[in-house]
């Protein structure tokens, strides 16, 4: 699964909602394989703006814009760790 979630965030341009369901699995436990994949080092989360849209784009490696963490949307980028586990 963690490979299956690095890809889709490396395609990009995904919402929190369009992955869990790309995934077959429930947003509650699609959020906590994100926050245990930020944990482990895999992707890093960055606060976005005020907006519905993702504020916080890095190009080409965001993805999974989360509006429920507080009041802001939150992207995830894959990190070099990240980036490494899916290339091996």
């Amino acid at each position: 699964m963690i490979l299956k979630i690095l890809e889709l965030i490396s395609f990009g341009g995904m919402t929190f909602t369009e992955m869990a369901r790309k995934l077959e699995i429930w947003d509650s436990e699609l959020r906590g394989r994100l926050e245990a994949m930020e944990h482990a080092g895999f992707l890093e989360a960055s606060q976005g703006g005020e907006h519905n849209t993702c504020q916080s784009c890095y190009g080409s490696k965001c993805s999974v814009c989360e509006p429920d963490r507080g009041s802001k949307n939150v992207a995830y980028r894959l990190t070099e760790k990240g980036v490494r586990c899916l290339n091996d």
